[in-house]
């Protein structure tokens, strides 16, 4: 074999096992999307970079570790919890009249509707819909605020991750009424990835939106920063910070049940989100409680 032909093979082999090994890596950015996100002026070139690095080796990779994550997480999951399933099932049948799950519809990757499932966590309103971002607090029942509070009512959707609808970590959906308000200009970059279980976006939304009732509160000191973290997502998802994403949502379930805040969590999220309004690099987890 000629010796240029051996370096190229060499040189192949170097780049397949440096793919690998950023797969893990927290502080790998898919492809270029770290500079398209910063500079592009529309979402249309954000999609389309997200979507070829999608094809390269390391974006083939890791959604096939994704998706074998997803499968066994959810797997496991759905076991080891079908206590609180027991329990949710007792509790919601004797808390309110209705059916015992709430289905949602919900727009995840490129746009797709979808069924999403959840505990019912409310009284059953045939005229009610999901236009507002704050859910209506006198309708949520006393076992619901209980599950609610504990994400028990999210279990459900470890069925839509087990059938590839979700994932673990992503961006959470979407409500079909919420389009416009959540996914409009640069926001709509997030159809490019599959909708998740949690996320960054998500913890803050639990951490701190989740204090907020009223709606255009809500929009003022929540929403904006929600979104942007759900761009950061973009720019920093990768296996190993999949993983301190799910890490994160244990220690923030616990925190709410024992009635913390965790603060360092909070702010370090705060941080990104800032590095993204900025369009700076944010120093994550440089700010501690």
């Amino acid at each position: 074999m000629p010796q240029s032909t051996w370096l190229e093979h060499i040189h192949s082999s170097l780049e397949r096992i440096k793919a690998v090994r950023d797969i893990f890596s927290e502080s790998q950015t898919v492809s270029d999307t770290d500079s398209v996100l910063t500079n592009a002026t529309g979402n249309g070139q954000i999609i389309d970079m997200i979507k070829h690095s999608s094809r390269s080796f390391y974006g083939v990779l890791y959604a096939g570790i994704k998706r074998l994550f997803d499968i066994v997480f959810s797997s496991l999951l759905l076991i080891l919890s079908s206590p609180l399933w027991l329990i949710s099932v007792i509790g919601i049948k004797f808390s309110s009249p209705g059916p015992i799950f709430y289905v949602a519809r919900r727009v995840g990757m490129d746009g797709r509707a979808f069924n999403m499932l959840k505990f019912r966590s409310m009284r059953v309103d045939n005229g009610a819909n999901e236009k507002s971002l704050r859910p209506e607090q006198d309708r949520i029942s006393k076992f619901g605020k209980l599950i609610r509070a504990a994400k028990i009512d999210e279990l459900p959707q470890v069925l839509n991750v087990f059938l590839g609808q979700m994932s673990v970590v992503g961006p959470r959906p979407a409500a079909e009424e919420q389009v416009s308000t959540t996914r409009g200009g640069k926001y709509k970059a997030i159809y490019a990835v599959k909708a998740g279980l949690t996320s960054p976006s998500a913890l803050y939304d639990y951490i701190f939106g989740d204090l907020i009732t009223d709606e255009d509160e809500y929009k003022v000191k929540v929403l904006s920063t929600r979104l942007d973290l759900d761009l950061y997502y973009l720019k920093r998802r990768g296996m190993l910070y999949d993983l301190k994403m799910v890490v994160y949502t244990v220690l923030c379930i616990i925190a709410s049940i024992l009635r913390v805040q965790p603060k360092g969590i909070y702010y370090e999220l705060v941080n990104a989100a800032r590095g993204v309004q900025e369009n700076n690099e944010p120093i994550v987890g440089a700010v501690n409680s």
